[in-house]
């Protein structure tokens, strides 16, 4: 497994710096936090990373591999995965499906042999699904594996997004607001997942608005304000530093 490392990253949009210098980290086996209020740039960078925004300035390495100029496709077959903060699923596909199209980025039969249900791809389908079946074990959900996705519950929906992403394969893991309209007992839940997925050796970075569960799960947070750093450190340092009162808990500077 590789580190996620961010150098000096900026994005501009015209006239507005709405990313400046960010320098982060994300190692592998890890869950590392990245918070901020409204505005702060959190998706932005996100979307840097992913390869749906272009970078300014700085670049972006996996390991040794610079990502920098990944077209998104690129970066995903490189191993970073990401969630988002509104759910995409199939609705009408069932759980299992929605879970297999994960598994799209190591399917090594065509795109024309699927379509087509050619014998490379008839051979291959069945693996898939006992993969995508031992995703729903792990997360806990077989018992709906063969009910619409969009018919669940919210934190259910939001499990089967992370199989999916889980599917790819991930060495980082991109979780962007996961347990937004999530109760107590469904963020404890997943938490428990994140930490057996960082377990395994992905390194996770975690956005979000749950300061509790950030400081619950995270090794190390850094927080943005106004697209710029203006903290990192445990969450114990960072929840004490009084920039990070005055921006995000609003407190006086």
């Amino acid at each position: 497994m590789a580190a996620l490392v961010l150098n000096n990253v900026s994005k501009r949009f015209g006239g507005l710096l709405a990313v400046s210098d960010v320098n982060l980290e994300v190692p592998p086996g890890r869950i590392t936090g990245l918070i901020g209020p409204n505005g702060a740039g959190k998706t932005t960078v996100v979307n840097m990373i992913t390869g749906l925004l272009k970078l300014t300035t700085g670049n972006i390495l996996l390991g040794d591999r610079d990502i920098t100029t990944a077209e998104a496709h690129e970066v995903a077959f490189a191993g970073v995965s990401r969630t988002f903060q509104n759910i995409r699923l199939l609705p009408e596909a069932t759980v299992l499906e929605n879970v297999v199209i994960g598994f799209h980025v190591h399917v090594k039969s065509s795109l024309f042999a699927q379509l087509l249900g050619l014998p490379s791809s008839l051979r291959e389908s069945p693996k898939l699904f006992e993969r995508g079946w031992q995703l729903l074990e792990r997360f806990g959900m077989t018992r709906f594996a063969d009910h619409p996705a969009g018919g669940l519950a919210y934190g259910h929906q939001r499990r089967v997004e992370m199989m999916r992403a889980v599917a790819t394969d991930p060495q980082i893991l991109l979780l962007d607001e996961p347990v937004a309209g999530m109760n107590d007992v469904e963020a404890a839940e997943l938490g428990t997942v994140f930490n057996e997925l960082a377990a395994s050796g992905i390194g996770l970075l975690l956005i979000e608005h749950n300061i509790r569960f950030v400081n619950q799960l995270c090794q190390k947070v850094y927080v943005l304000d106004s697209g710029a750093m203006i903290a990192q450190g445990t969450p114990q340092e960072v929840m004490h530093n009084p920039a990070v009162i005055a921006a995000y808990l609003g407190g006086k500077k």
